[in-house]
Order: structure tokens, then C-alpha cells, then sequence
């Protein structure tokens, strides 16, 4: 605190004694030299902290304020073996390995100000981390939904890794709980497949390396500022929508109601719905993978909508938050890089080439847009300034003008391995403000797991059902 404090008074001060002796002409240039100075002491500021600010937004929690529930940021990642069980051994090699990771054996000291928060290492026992659970297979599902909602101990470093087993080792999941202000999942990802997942032939396994995307205000060259501008505004244009419209009311979320602590479950694909013909639809209608899920996934929820009732009318809106991580030159360190932007679910939209038209506009807006680049700033700009009340206020009023959020997360397109024994499925969950939808695919399929309220989502089944429906229909016209 004192230091940047230190930094601003002395611009202030600076600045004053110029105006004294008359360095300036008028008050106007001296609030022009001092908002500048400002402006870049506290990026400057942003470039030197040795944590990343969503690290520290996401560990501390509270994201709706001292005052509000939120629930506890913490990504369950489950692993299963539906083939045969991986020794209790190898699970234990496993999460040696983990605690080789440095954020793994930090603890989070909390202090008045984000900025004075950090990351500290202490002496870490496998013992406190590491879960043995011998449930029948039936019954292992239940019991992840029971562990995936319990809150991490913040007396040492925020993660658990559960096994459960059927005793006879031929079924099993593991359930990798981490704390999202550990890392976000493109890094966890680049860092924990290595750890826990072979090939055929044994060797390592790795995410393919994603490309950062060229912005398109910086085509046209340096100075084509009229590129730069419009870049700028549609980031711009997009924060705004995401503060100030508003969703209309639907059978799975009320727009800006939140109250108590939520009753969550976690649901995911039975029968994974195969990959092939999201890339089948991608190529015929010449879109991204992206597009044809987001599409398909609107499809299935306009129903689930209509089937309880849903009325639409021409001023109807839905929307979801998508969370997207943003690759950087090395994602093998742990942090948070990543931004939740507002894209388009026409729900209300019965023809599904208008649907995907609107979906694909929507994205198209924010992979083109300054969008992601300003959420980030803000987000470290906003920390390190100490304006905690702020970001929250501000975080709490986007979030919830959302009905969902939606995030697709591409894997390994092979048959992979822990400690020799065949994973059979992956999937993700996420406790949060309203029903969180993640899509990864893996080995071909894609697996859709959603985290709900019971209280709200009384059939995610359906959801998840529907959107297989719509993809397969969508396969099947293509073909006819």
C-alpha cells in the first residue's frame, strides 16, 4: 500500500510545485499531466506485482464482497475408470508429483488490500491432501457431488485429490479439487496432464499449444488509427452491455436475485456425443467448433425453456458469460489469465441457421474485439489500486445480468492413460452464480457437465440430452 501511496504523492506533489511556478498555463493542463501520471504509475504498478490480480480475486474469494455469499472458486476435475483402477500406488506417485509445483505447496495470506495479498510456501504433507475412498461404483458419482461441494481448508495450500475405488480396483474416479486462484484451466491443464496422463507407448502427455490471436486493431499498421479505434470500441461496446442489460427472466435464473448459500449438482454426458460431427457440421457450414456448440447448446435450452412454459417476445434477451483463457508465450507456470465476456443465446430463435448466424456474430464480435484485453486491465488495474468494493460491486452487477456461463475446453484427441489403466471419461465442474456449462472434449466425444442449483434446474439431464439431439439432427440434415 505504502509504496504505491508513496508513488502518487510524490506525482502530485510534483506536479503541484510545476503549477506553482508557473510551468503550466492553466488548471486544465495540470489535471491533463496529473491523470497521466496516475494512468501510468499504476500500469506500471500492474507490470511489477509478482502475482497475477486474478490469482489474488479468485483466492480470497468473497467476489460479491465480505457481506455476500459466493461460493468458494474451486475447479472439480474428475478423472474416471470405468475399465480397470489404477493402484493405490500410482495415485500416491501422482500426487508427489504435484506437490513438485510451487503454487501446490503455497498457502494464500490474506490481507486488507489485494495488492498486499500473496502466495507463501510452507511445509506440505501428502497426508493433508490426499483422500482414499473404497465406494461401489454405483455410488462413486453421489459421493463426488458430495466432495465436490465442501469448502477447501484455508489452513493449507487449496487443493485435495480424492480416490475413490470400488475395492476390487475395476472402476474408479479421481476427483482433483483446486482452487481456481491457483490457476485457470488452460494452465492447470498444461501443467497437470504431464503429471497424471501417458500415451499408449508411455510417454508424456501434453495440450496442444494454442496461438495467441492477432488483435484486429493492430492490422492496418501502426498508424491506421481508425482499425485501432474500432477495435477499442467493440471491447468497450461489450463491457458496457455486460454492466448494464439486462437478461429476461427464465426457468433456470432470475437476473439480479441472489441470496443464500445454493444447493449444487453436478451432471455430465452419459453417452458423450461424438466429436466427428461437430467437426462434420464446423466444415459444412464453415464456422468454428465453438460455433456449432454454442449453437446446438442454445437449441436445447430453448427447449428445455418452452417445455416449462417460457414465453418470448420481441425484446426477449439471454446471454451467457463465456470464460475464456488466454494462452501466453508460457503456460506451465500457474495463473489466472483469463476473461468472462457476454455472448449472444437467441433462445427466443426457432430457425437454427438464424441461431447460428446470431451466435456466430456474437463471437466473431468478441475474438475481433478489444474485449478480453480491457477486462484483464481492468482487473489488474482495479487490484492494484485498492478499489476492492469496486471490483466487486462491478463483478456482482455483470455476472448476474447473465442466465449462464459457458466454456469449452479442448483436449487430447487420443486414448490416454493413468499409471497404465484407460481413462474412460474427463469432465469439469464449477460451482458459481448461476448454472455453469463445461464442454471438453476428449477422445473423440464430448463430454457436456453442468454444475446447477437444485432449486432452480430441476433436469439438467435434459439440457445435456437435448444438445446431443441437436447435434446429431444437425448431422443428420446434412447428410440427407
Amino acid at each position: 500500500m505504502l509504496p504505491l501511496h508513496r508513488n502518487l504523492l510524490t506525482a502530485l506533489g510534483t506536479n503541484a510545485l510545476f503549477y506553482y511556478f508557473g510551468l503550466y498555463s492553466s488548471p486544465f493542463l495540470m489535471f491533463c499531466f496529473c491523470f497521466w501520471a496516475l494512468f501510468i504509475l499504476a500500469f506500471a504498478c500492474t507490470k511489477t506485482m509478482k502475482d497475477d490480480a486474478g490469482s489474488k480475486i479468485l483466492s480470497r474469494g468473497m467476489l460479491f464482497g465480505k457481506k455476500e455469499f459466493y461460493p468458494q472458486p474451486v475447479i472439480n476435475c474428475a478423472i474416471d475408470f470405468a475399465n480397470g483402477a489404477p493402484t493405490i500406488e500410482s495415485v500416491i506417485k501422482a500426487g508427489k508429483r504435484l506437490l513438485q509445483v510451487k503454487r501446490l505447496r503455497c498457502i494464500f495470506e490474506k490481507k486488507p488490500y489485494l495488492f498486499d495479498c500473496k502466495f507463501t510456501e510452507v511445509l506440505t504433507n501428502l497426508d493433508d491432501h490426499l483422500f482414499i475412498h473404497v465406494v461401489e461404483r454405483n455410488d462413486q458419482w453421489e459421493l463426488i457431488n458430495k466432495l465436490g461441494v465442501r469448502e477447501l481448508s484455508t489452513g493449507k495450500p487449496l487443493w485435495e485429490l480424492h480416490y475413490l475405488h470400488d475395492g476390487k480396483f475395476e472402476t474408479a474416479h479421481i476427483l482433483l479439487r483446486v482452487s481456481h486462484g491457483i490457476g485457470d484451466g488452460v494452465r492447470l491443464s498444461n501443467v497437470f496432464f504431464p503429471i497424471f496422463f501417458e500415451d499408449k507407448d508411455g510417454g508424456a502427455i501434453r495440450i496442444p499449444k494454442f496461438t495467441q490471436r492477432k488483435k484486429s486493431g493492430s492490422g492496418g499498421g501502426f498508424f491506421d488509427f481508425k482499425a485501432k479505434w474500432d477495435w477499442l470500441k467493440s471491447g468497450l461496446d461489450l463491457v458496457s452491455d455486460s454492466a448494464t442489460l439486462v437478461d429476461s427472466k427464465t426457468p433456470i435464473h432470475t437476473p439480479k436475485a441472489w441470496g443464500t448459500k445454493k444447493n449444487y449438482a453436478f451432471t455430465k454426458s452419459k453417452d458423450p456425443v461424438d466429436f466427428g460431427l461437430v467437426k462434420k457440421i464446423k466444415n459444412q457450414e464453415n464456422v468454428t467448433v465453438n460455433d456449432v456448440m454454442l449453437t446446438a447448446m442454445t437449441q436445447s435450452m430453448r427447449e428445455y425453456f418452452l417445455k416449462r412454459g417460457q414465453k418470448f417476445d420481441e425484446k426477449f434477451l439471454c446471454r451467457c458469460m463465456c470464460a475464456i483463457g488466454i494462452p501466453t508465450e508460457d503456460d506451465s507456470n500457474l495463473k489466472n489469465y483469463f476473461a468472462v465476456v457476454a455472448a449472444e443465446c437467441p433462445v427466443q430463435c426457432e430457425d437454427r441457421k438464424e441461431v447460428l448466424r446470431r451466435v456466430k456474430k456474437s463471437m466473431d464480435t468478441i475474438k475481433n474485439s478489444s474485449a478480453m484485453a480491457i477486462t484483464t486491465f481492468l482487473q489488474d488495474l482495479t487490484c492494484y489500486l485498492g478499489l476492492d468494493e469496486l471490483t466487486e460491486k462491478s463483478f456482482k452487477d455483470a455476472f448476474l445480468n447473465h442466465t449462464f456461463i459457458y466454456s469449452n475446453v479442448p483436449g487430447i484427441q487420443e486414448q490416454i492413460y493413468f499409471a497404465g489403466k484407460e481413462v474412460s471419461n474427463l469432465s469439469a465442474f464449477f460451482p458459481n452464480t448461476m448454472m455453469q456449462m463445461i464442454l471438453f472434449s476428449y477422445n473423440n466425444k464430448v463430454t457436456v457437465a453442468l454444475t446447477t442449483d437444485t432449486k432452480l434446474v430441476d433436469a439438467p439431464e435434459e439440457i445435456i440430452d437435448g444438445f446431443n439431439t441437436a447435434i446429431e439432427a444437425w448431422a443428420k440434415d446434412i447428410d440427407s
